[in-house]
């Protein structure tokens, strides 16, 4: 039997979500694009290592995760406010393909598993929610 929950890195660990590092990851495409190579251990007692390398590795994943929240979702909502400017771009729009390409899971809308599903006015809501967010 093959355990796949470490393969990824993890998100920033969520107080109160006990062992969150083996539930919440980072997107592949983050990682991959990402200039660092990343621990997928960081934040756990995996790790190995000196107490500066097991820092380090979950330091670079902190960075990575705010990378993602302060660069690259920023540039998706410029992206969203640029290219959807009226109720046919709305319904047209595939944001979770958008999302998944700047290495970003669907996070922010957790909620709605098939977004791209949605009514175009719920999708319109639902976008303004993800602006508003970010």
């Amino acid at each position: 039997m093959l355990d796949f929950s470490r393969l990824w890195p993890p998100e920033i660990p969520k107080p109160g979500v006990r062992a969150s590092f083996l539930i919440r990851k980072l997107r592949p495409e983050l990682v991959r694009s990402y200039s660092k190579p990343l621990c997928s251990d960081a934040f756990s007692r995996f790790q190995t290592g000196s107490a500066e390398e097991k820092a380090e590795n979950s330091q670079d994943v902190a960075d990575a995760f705010l990378h993602m929240l302060k660069e690259l979702i920023p540039t998706l909502v410029a992206k969203l406010q640029k290219e959807i400017s009226d109720p046919e771009s709305i319904a047209k729009f595939n944001v979770t393909e958008a999302l998944h390409e700047q290495g970003k899971g669907c996070s922010p809308i957790r909620s709605s598993s098939s977004f791209d599903d949605l009514s175009c006015r719920d999708k319109y809501a639902a976008l303004g929610c993800l602006v508003v967010s970010f």
